[in-house]
């Protein structure tokens, strides 16, 4: 089973040639609940084989495109990488499963693309950031997103504070520095700091050490991040967390600080932890979105009208979508016409028409948002800004 990433997600809305099969539903990597997914599937292709024998097509081809997928409920090693959702698409010659780090409702969808709405926070919540878990016995750096955590190596790093230390005293080169301004502040103002001053007090000199340590660590983070822009959270003690900002010369290091020692910690609860900090601009990257949507109604570049929307998508002059979470509409759209049929109730041959208003604005480069129903403009089911 793959894991869902942006990437595979691009892959998946090239795939326009055939009729899909998709289908989508939660499971649960761990817990009571796990052994309930491989019936939960069961119960779903049964599900499928009815809506499309009744639908029209043939039982003998539907039978051909759904046994293969039977045998996966048995298959162990299949629901091994499960994460909390599964999403199956199926193609007449090829069938695609992706492990989803979001939980999916159940859904069986039939149309010529994938349906792929639901996983639209694949793409517009991936944001990505760095953990950096800094203690005098450990050094590591991580980077994330919502969904994912990767520990970056560093190597030829000294594995702990005394080892640094020595490394420190070693290196002529580095024994003198030019004391960081603040996140913020001006960094043309620097104090000299001087390795090892003499006269000092235990507690002043520990600190200049500590501050030499952050020193060196930042200059090898911002070497391993390169050109990067990307927020990075450090997960430490505050007291090393302040003067780690100091002496940093990285300026998206974020306010908030994992607190508490990050020693046990691995990457992935680390990360978990960091999202929760990070997630906030998401929120605000969406009521900005909504808000843009506004203005752009107001200066007529905005429209919530299928009529609208679909010929927009596939002309490629949307420039940003929003879709409400579990919204759907049937019916047909023939591009080359611009003529649009909507129907109550799914027919023979319709499409998910937001599902295919996302699909082709996505593939010609609009950014896409999903959103909780409440929070949509006009409480609308998809709205789009147009590029003209």
């Amino acid at each position: 089973m793959e894991m869902l990433t942006p990437q595979s997600f691009r892959r998946l809305a090239e795939m326009t040639d055939a009729w899909c099969i998709s289908l989508l539903m939660p499971t649960h990597p761990t817990g009571r609940d796990i052994k309930q997914d491989p019936i939960r599937l069961k119960n779903l292709l049964e599900q499928a084989e009815t809506l499309l024998t009744d639908s029209g097509h043939r039982p003998v081809e539907v039978r051909r495109r759904l046994d293969p997928l039977r045998e996966l409920i048995h298959d162990t090693s299949f629901w091994a990488r499960r994460r909390e959702g599964l999403a199956i698409y199926c193609w007449p010659e090829e069938t695609y499963f992706f492990a989803v780090p979001l939980p999916l409702s159940e859904q069986i969808v039939i149309g010529k693309q994938a349906y792929m709405v639901p996983l639209i926070p694949i793409i517009s919540e991936d944001v990505r950031f760095f953990v950096l878990a800094l203690s005098p016995k450990r050094i590591r750096l991580m980077e994330g997103t919502r969904h994912t955590a990767l520990e970056l190596e560093l190597p030829g790093w000294p594995d702990n504070f005394q080892q640094l230390a020595d490394f420190i005293e070693e290196e002529p080169q580095i024994q003198f520095h030019t004391k960081a301004a603040p996140y913020g502040g001006d960094r043309g103002s620097r104090a000299a700091v001087f390795h090892g001053q003499a006269g000092g007090d235990d507690s002043t000199v520990h600190k200049q050490r500590l501050w030499e340590y952050c020193r060196f660590v930042d200059e090898r983070v911002r070497k391993s991040i390169g050109e990067d822009v990307a927020p990075l959270v450090l997960a430490c003690d505050e007291r090393l967390a302040s003067i780690y900002r100091d002496a940093s010369d990285y300026r998206q290091i974020v306010d908030q600080t994992l607190a508490g020692s990050s020693d046990g910690r691995g990457p992935e609860e680390l990360c978990r932890a960091a999202w929760q900090i990070i997630e906030p601009h998401i929120n605000e990257v969406h009521e900005q979105a909504v808000a843009a949507y506004y203005n752009a109604s107001a200066s007529g570049r905005g429209t919530a009208d299928l009529d609208t929307l679909l010929p927009a998508a596939h002309e490629g002059r949307v420039a940003t979508m929003l879709v409400a979470d579990g919204a759907k509409v049937y019916g047909r759209y023939n591009a080359e016409q611009r003529k649009l049929d909507l129907h109550d109730r799914p027919m023979t041959d319709d499409e998910e028409l937001l599902n295919s208003a996302m699909v082709e604005a996505y593939r010609q480069g609009a950014d896409l948002y999903m959103l909780p129903q409440e929070q949509m403009p006009d409480h609308r089911q998809a709205v789009a800004m147009l590029r003209y």
